[in-house]
This record gives C-alpha cells, structure tokens and sequence, in this order.
C-alpha cells in the first residue's frame, strides 16, 4: 500500500523559494528568462514574489527573501506568510474565481506558506530561528 498526497486540489500555478540570488539566477538561465525580466528582492522590501510564464504557458511565482540573516523567526514567517497571500491572490485570478469560501482560501494560504517555510529550513539548512 501507498499513501497518497493529501492535497484536496492542485495550484493552476507553479511556485518556489529562492534565498540566494546567484542560484536565482542560475535558474532563471535555465528556465531562459531573458535579463530583462527583473526577479529578485526588490529595494526596501525584505520579500517580493514575481510571476511569469514558463515555456509551456504554465504561470510560476518565484518568493524572493535574501536579506534574512538579520531577522528574526516571526519577521521571516510574516514574509513568508504575506507572499503566501500573493500566490493566493494570483491562483484565484487564474481560476476566475471571485468569492471562494473563507475555509478554502484560509487552508490554501496555511499549505502555500507551510511549503515556503519547509523549504525555507531546507535551503538556509538552519530553519527559521526562534
């Protein structure tokens, strides 16, 4: 027996977590995004989540977050959180859908930022520090 994912729907929207810039990059070359698409943290802000279309016609959302040595867990969480919310907004413009329950997008925030958290700790190999 296997168990399956528990996911009650699948995002119409790709997306990750990008704490270094030069691996962004080296990303970005690979996907051939042309140089002229600016993604990255942009000045004054401690997160920024950028959206564009893979070759495919697939909408993918990059969260940014390099500055985060200097913050503490519930500043990084509140980043993380609030561009989990972008993704979101974006999702229900893709599916053209206007008023979901408070439950569906309540959940869909919590699993998007529980993934960038997840893969927070694994990139950065510390976790978020308390």
């Amino acid at each position: 027996m296997k168990w399956l994912r528990r996911d009650a729907f699948i995002l119409p929207i790709y997306f990750g977590l990008a704490t270094d810039a030069k691996k962004l990059k080296k990303e970005l070359n690979r996907m051939k995004v042309p140089d002229s698409v600016k993604i990255g943290v942009n000045a004054g802000y401690g997160a920024t989540t950028s959206f564009l279309t893979n070759g495919e016609g697939d909408t993918c959302a990059i969260v940014c977050i390099f500055d985060y040595s200097k913050k503490d867990y519930n500043q990084i969480a509140a980043l993380l959180v609030h561009e989990a919310v972008h993704i979101w907004q974006e999702t229900k413009k893709i599916m053209g859908e206007e008023s979901p329950s408070k439950e569906f997008e309540a959940y869909t925030i919590q699993s998007i930022s529980q993934k960038l958290f997840y893969e927070f700790a694994a990139q950065t190999k510390t976790g978020i520090k308390k």
